[in-house]
């Protein structure tokens, strides 16, 4: 049903504007759904902010379109949904009584058990999500920034294949491995099934749900890591990498694409956002030229002078670990973009309390909130 709704509400927008000139803006859509309750009671039956949510998801898509456009980017006009394809179930706002201890009850909708005690506070949206054979609750809250206290630390961040994460004291977190055999079984068997057989959807909800709970581990271990680093560190360099552009498709690249994303560079980075604003951390990121052939001591740039992992400078004499060294680059980059000097020595320094980020200057996080999945 959601899936109609969206492809009817995207081509009545299409239409509009094709044969019209008109815009149907999305306060026009939601008012047209009084009427469709009003002439189907299979939509009467069904909780009115199922539909909302439907239709606030379509115009976001249409809003994207356009930003895209400024931004002089690929716009990808939204498609038409197939029912098969439809995952995801959003209410627009969460009414009284919607959640209760254990229960999520929605007009429409089987009653939802779920593990877990919720904060006490406002919920603000709701989402359904069926990700392979298991059912997840995301549910936003209201949530104001909760400042840490001072830890006296900064770091530089380098992030890494061989190592996923360096940082500029020397220490270092594993490398995710990248080899799935599981997966690369489950795609074999997928291939040799005919398409439109029992056989081949049965295979591919199996496979499905493994690539979810992969996903899902990847996730948990990059919020272990970032959780980590915003708690012990006030001020936190990393590379501003154009992760898009470094795994595009390449004769050759394949091999190295894969193993950039299996490392979650950009979801650490991500994480490391919005953890930093809400503890009140400062997180800067940094232009990456030139971090790894830099000299750490003498600043002199020679791309001769690291050799795999192994760093040794021909001017000082400096050996070093050549990610560590990196790092040291990064975090005395982050320092001077952010205006509060140079560190000297390798190790990272205390930040004095003058040079700690104002929580007067931090953004209103409120609206965001924060979300918390629940498996139901």
């Amino acid at each position: 049903m959601q899936a109609q709704l969206y492809n009817a509400a995207l081509q009545e927008r299409r239409d509009a504007w094709r044969m019209c000139g008109e815009t149907i803006r999305l306060y026009d859509q939601i008012k047209a759904l009084t009427g469709l309750r009003q002439d189907d009671p299979e939509w009467a039956a069904q909780s009115v902010e199922i539909a909302r949510g439907t239709v606030k998801r379509l115009d976001r898509a249409i809003q994207a379109f356009f930003r895209r456009i400024k931004a002089g980017e690929n716009p990808g006009y939204p498609r038409f949904k197939s029912a098969r394809r439809w995952n995801t179930l959003e209410l627009s706002e969460v009414g009284k009584g919607m959640i209760k201890s254990g229960q999520i009850r929605i007009k429409g909708l089987p009653t939802l058990n779920f593990k877990g005690v919720l904060p006490d506070v406002k919920p603000v949206s709701l989402r359904l999500t069926r990700r392979g054979r298991t059912l997840y609750a995301s549910i936003t809250f209201e949530h104001l920034p909760v400042l840490l206290s001072p830890a006296g630390n900064r770091c530089g961040l380098d992030v890494g294949i061989s190592d996923r994460i360096v940082n500029s004291d020397g220490e270092k977190w594993e490398r995710a491995d990248s080899l799935d055999k599981r997966k690369r079984r489950l795609q074999r068997s997928l291939s040799r099934k005919r398409k439109g057989s029992r056989s081949r959807r049965k295979t591919g909800a199996i496979y499905a749900n493994h690539c979810h709970k992969a996903a899902h581990r990847r996730r948990q271990a990059a919020h272990q890591i970032t959780t980590d680093i915003v708690r012990r560190f006030d001020f936190i360099a990393v590379e501003d990498l154009g992760i898009q552009k470094m795994t595009r498709a390449g004769k050759g690249k394949h091999g190295l694409n894969r193993e950039i994303l299996a490392q979650s560079w950009g979801q650490i980075v991500g994480q490391l956002r919005y953890k930093a604003a809400w503890a009140g951390r400062q997180l800067v990121e940094v232009n990456p030229s030139y971090t790894s052939q830099t000299c750490s001591r003498c600043g002199v740039i020679d791309r001769g002078q690291r050799d795999g992992k192994h760093y040794a400078c021909a001017a000082c004499g400096l050996r070093i670990d050549a990610d560590e060294n990196a790092a040291i680059n990064i975090l005395r980059r982050g320092l001077s973009q952010a205006g509060v000097g140079d560190t000297t020595g390798r190790t990272a320094g205390c930040i004095q309390p003058a040079l700690m980020p104002v929580c007067a200057e931090m953004p209103d996080l409120r609206r965001k909130g924060r979300r918390t999945r629940q498996r139901v």
